[in-house]
Order: structure tokens, then sequence, then C-alpha cells
């Protein structure tokens, strides 16, 4: 997939970083990747456990401002 504005191709992001809102997590994988949260956490997992990194055009990261507080309430 890629996309052009003014027919110059547009790279898309390596990297992304969100909050914990789900609409965003679901948009952005289904956008950049074409995954599901469920296939995106097997692969990143898979990547976890043989130490390579995730085989995909972008990654998508959780904002620690944000990811904190829930995890500690």
């Amino acid at each position: 997939m890629s996309a052009s504005i003014n027919n110059q191709d547009v790279k898309f992001p390596t990297v992304i970083i969100t909050d914990i809102s789900f609409a965003n997590i679901h948009s952005i994988l289904g956008f950049f990747n074409q995954l599901s949260i469920k296939d995106y956490l097997k692969r990143a997992y898979t990547a976890l456990m043989n130490r390579s990194k995730l085989p995909l055009a972008t990654v998508l990261t959780m904002c620690e401002s944000h990811l904190l507080p829930a995890v500690l309430e």
C-alpha cells in the first residue's frame, strides 16, 4: 500500500506513538499494517521471543505518559 500527493510517493511512518485508545490502535494497525490487534500482538510476541525486529512497515507504541496511569490504577 502506498500513498501519493501530487503524483509523488509519500512514505508511511516507521513508528507511531498513540495513547491507549482502542479506536486509535485498531485504525492505525488496520490502515498501516493491515493487521488486527490480535495478529499484531502475535507478531510482536514472536519477534520478542526470537529477539528479532518486528517485521512490519509501521510499529505502534504506547505513550508512556498515558499508559502508566492506566496500569497503576
